[in-house]
């Protein structure tokens, strides 16, 4: 029986010690990365600012604590939201501790979810105002993410980064409706056969990838397919980062205002992804839709929203549509097969049967719109 009975024990903590070392083998697996960025912003003194912190190649998150810093002699903290991508999940903030706001000098933000978040877009939403007396120049913002893991504690790296708040003097006002619409010399027509032409191409691996983001350079190629650009372009127009293969057909669109770089270091960022909100006022440009006497279309989401009369404008006309329950989602990323619909609906084209790419569904939503513009 003594015998039995070290046996038994040795057994017993045999199993003890692999169920430790199955334990140590989950938590620390190797880490993994997310991809975190945040644009700079352009802002007059006396107004608000938003500054909205970006995900891409989101591995899945369940946990993170986020650190906002800013000028507290430049900036009063707002609000702290949660983007789309912690929808439903809900966060946690010291600018609802009952603190005195003007003496902040950081914002935090935290979230832990009953299950991993995946997906990319927007992650949370800092709104900050600019003090009335701040000097015209430029501060900075910066964002640190610590703790971040999954459901399985694995962590995941965010490196830490850094926007710029660029102040304009309030009594520098500016005329963004000369921004917000074509140089008067130069002229935007749609193409007579528009409504036949394909005009979106797919990848090299032979796919399409229709829920995926639509970037920038993928946007302008689209428009430079359908749309012919007359009048005298300002050949002087360039930034630093766009390819050989988009020079000139950025320079047009860009030369007629439907697209406009970023001023802060002369950069276009073809690669970088598109918001809802961005691509409806691209649209408006475009198409040269009226935006000063647009009706709010019930979009709850919208009506505080820099884009609000782009975003109506488009709906007005049937280009655009909510997600359900007066939602629109302007921060969310414009999906590819969205670009094509919304194309689609400008120049006319009927849905197509079938589809040369092998991921598009053709009993999905977008199947027959994405066959009519897929090249």
């Amino acid at each position: 029986m003594k015998k039995n009975g070290v046996s038994f024990r040795i057994v017993v903590s045999v199993l003890a010690l692999l169920m430790c070392m199955s334990c140590f083998t989950v938590c620390s697996f190797g880490a993994k990365s997310a991809g975190f960025y945040i644009d700079s912003e352009e802002v007059e003194a006396g107004k608000t600012v938003a500054f909205t912190v970006y995900v891409q190649n989101n591995p899945g998150m369940a946990s993170m604590a986020i650190e906002f810093n800013f000028d507290k002699d430049v900036f009063t903290p707002v609000s702290v939201k949660a983007g789309s991508v912690l929808s439903g999940v809900g966060i946690t903030s010291n600018i609802n501790s009952g603190a005195d706001l003007s003496k902040l000098d950081k914002l935090t933000a935290f979230y832990f979810g009953a299950s991993d978040v995946e997906g990319n877009g927007d992650f949370v939403v800092f709104t900050l105002k600019v003090k009335p007396g701040a000097k015209a120049g430029t501060s900075y913002v910066t964002v640190s993410c610590d703790d971040a893991s999954n459901q399985l504690f694995e962590d995941v790296a965010v490196s830490s980064f850094t926007a710029k708040a660029t102040i304009k003097a309030s009594d520098a006002q500016e005329e963004d409706s000369e921004d917000d619409k074509p140089a008067s010399d130069i002229k935007i027509s749609l193409a007579k056969n528009a409504k036949n032409i394909k005009y979106m191409a797919g990848y090299a691996d032979g796919t399409f990838k229709p829920t995926q983001a639509a970037t920038r350079y993928e946007v302008v190629e689209c428009f430079d397919e359908l749309f012919e650009v007359s009048g005298k372009l300002d050949m002087s127009l360039s930034f630093k980062d766009v390819d050989s293969r988009h020079t000139a057909m950025v320079r047009r669109f860009a030369s007629a205002g439907v697209l406009n770089g970023y001023p802060s270091d002369n950069t276009f960022r073809g690669t970088k992804t598109i918001t809802r909100a961005e691509f409806c006022k691209i649209i408006a440009v475009l198409l040269d839709l009226d935006v000063d006497r647009v009706r709010d279309q019930g979009f709850n989401d919208v009506k505080s929203h820099w884009a609000a009369n782009y975003i109506n404008a488009c709906a007005k006309e049937g280009l655009v549509q909510g997600k359900g329950a007066a939602r629109f989602d302007p921060n969310g990323l414009v999906k590819r097969n969205e670009v094509a619909t919304i194309i689609n609906r400008i120049t006319g084209a009927a849905g197509g049967t079938s589809c040369i790419y092998p991921d598009v569904d053709m009993n999905a939503w977008y199947g027959p719109a994405v066959a009519a513009a897929a090249k």
